[in-house]
């Protein structure tokens, strides 16, 4: 018991260090934010919406999008900050020589990603009623259900920046990341449509997208925020995206494992 609260305490000195490195940035990506939700959101919700004459508040509809997708335009970063480290700088073998297990370092990593990830995505919601207004009505929101999901979206996007880092060839392939992975898997993971379009256009596409996790945290968002149904329910959705942390996790462990030759 008492090495248990020693590893804790260890990890919570390497959290409270990346917190500090976290502060000097936040104002920053703030920044970034807005500007993303603002355009995002205003956009879709007016000058898309009255170019096409949609039917339905289609500024709600990317608002739950962005708070969806909010950490996973970190996960770009933290794969090319890790891969960087891997090859160049090498501090990671100095955490990897701490007294406490290897795999517990790649656990820490995970649980700063996520916490890094949940406090860059609180202020969407607000950012988009202000835009939005009287187009978007926070009643219809079910508080818990947002709350179970977007803290299952941001370990989600922890373990997949994890996983894509293990897989990494080299820092030269960053230049592929994003096009050929984090782009498909978002787009074709629900971010401009529902999963129930996707079926209707094509079933085959349907059930092929059921293997993106980000498919299911799309369908959760927007049943906490906007109230709808559909074939993927919120259990689905919160069931899905576990099972995926747990897999993503465990792999990504035993792949960094492999590749950076830990004890």
């Amino acid at each position: 018991m008492n090495q248990i609260f020693f590893y804790m305490r260890i990890v919570m000195h390497l959290l409270h260090a990346d917190m500090l490195n976290f502060k000097k940035e936040f104002f920053n990506k703030c920044i970034d934010l807005i500007i993303w939700v603002g355009c995002t959101v205003g956009i879709t919700g007016y000058l898309i919406a009255t170019e096409f004459s949609t039917t339905g508040n289609i500024g709600a509809f990317f608002l739950a999008s962005s708070v969806a997708s909010a950490g996973l335009f970190e996960t770009y970063s933290r794969v090319f900050m890790l891969v960087n480290d891997f090859e160049n700088e090498q501090t990671v073998y100095y955490y990897l020589s701490l007294p406490i297990p290897s795999w517990l370092y790649v656990i820490k990593n995970m649980i700063y990603y996520s916490i890094h990830a949940i406090v860059m995505g609180l202020p969407i919601l607000p950012i988009g009623k202000l835009i939005l207004w009287n187009s978007f009505d926070l009643s219809i929101i079910c508080w818990w259900q947002l709350i179970i999901i977007y803290i299952l979206t941001s370990m989600l996007y922890a373990t997949l920046a994890l996983i894509l880092a293990s897989f990494a060839p080299g820092i030269r392939s960053m230049d592929h990341l994003w096009m050929r992975i984090i782009f498909p898997l978002w787009f074709l993971g629900g971010y401009n449509n529902s999963w129930q379009t996707t079926y209707n256009l094509s079933p085959y596409l349907g059930y092929a997208s059921l293997l993106n996790p980000i498919t299911y945290i799309m369908e959760g968002c927007r049943t906490a925020i906007l109230g709808t149904t559909g074939p993927i329910t919120f259990a689905h959705s919160v069931g899905a995206t576990m099972i995926f942390i747990i897999l993503l996790t465990s792999l990504s462990i035993i792949t960094l494992k492999k590749r950076l030759d830990w004890v």
